[in-house]
């Protein structure tokens, strides 16, 4: 078990969302890009001029959260899984048989060590205060705190958030950790396929000017050897090596 400290990077997407030429002239028949000055790059959308003063350098376009559910609807992301992080649309990978393993498997691991005043929520959009207008993740696993039978929408808070990781464990533990302290959830997992360790961050807190909006103030690595317990349910201890395949 060790303990580290790293503060998150600024946000890259790993997989931008491939857009074709017809879908990028459609979105500026709807109007999307009015005064702004893009280009579609190798499927990407590049705004120049955008304003910023602290970079501004060409950046991917940012959409806001009802534009991201306009091209849903419209079925631009059809055949793909996509995430929205910071204004921009992630091309998140095809699920493989170890990733979707894994997550099932911490769920059900999950669901046996908690008590019955909290449910299980799979992959679904997370958005609480404190998560940005312009990001709406969907973590693998989230334990929810309260009645299943009360939820009227998708979660607005969380006792714990897990993440299962293979091709994406960087971006995992450095802006997904960032966007899940910004909504003040007071633990989140990464359970890291590859390494077969679980990356435990807990304590939300305001980084120090300069460096980002928010991110944990520990970050524990486990081994398959070792256990933990998670903050809402203290007395429960669960393996590690039961949350890996």
């Amino acid at each position: 078990m060790s303990t580290i400290t790293m503060p998150p990077p600024r946000f890259e997407n790993p997989n931008p969302f491939p857009f074709t030429r017809e879908q990028y002239y459609k979105l500026g028949e709807m109007g999307y890009f009015t005064n702004r000055r893009v280009e579609l790059i190798f499927g990407e959308i590049i705004e120049q001029h955008h304003g910023d003063p602290d970079d501004p350098s060409p950046r991917p376009f940012r959409f806001t959260r009802e534009q991201y559910y306009q091209l849903g609807e419209l079925g631009f992301f059809d055949g793909h899984r996509v995430e929205f992080i910071y204004g921009e649309i992630v091309d998140m990978s095809p699920v493989n048989w170890p990733h979707a393993f894994t997550t099932n498997l911490a769920s059900r691991v999950l669901t046996q060590a908690l008590p019955t005043s909290f449910w299980i929520c799979v992959q679904q959009p997370f958005s609480v205060p404190g998560i940005p207008p312009g990001a709406e993740p969907q973590p693998d696993v989230a334990c929810i705190a309260g009645p299943l039978q009360s939820s009227t929408g998708h979660p607005k808070t969380a006792a714990l958030l897990v993440e299962v990781s293979d091709s994406t464990f960087f971006y995992d533990i450095t802006t997904k950790a960032e966007l899940y302290a910004s909504a003040n959830v007071p633990e989140y997992w990464v359970v890291d396929i590859n390494g077969r360790q679980l990356h435990v961050f807990r304590e939300p807190q305001p980084l120090p000017a300069g460096l980002g909006s928010n991110a944990y103030r520990t970050h524990t690595v486990l081994n398959d050897a070792d256990t933990v317990s998670p903050l809402a349910v203290p007395a429960t201890t669960i393996r590690v090596a039961d949350l890996l395949p």
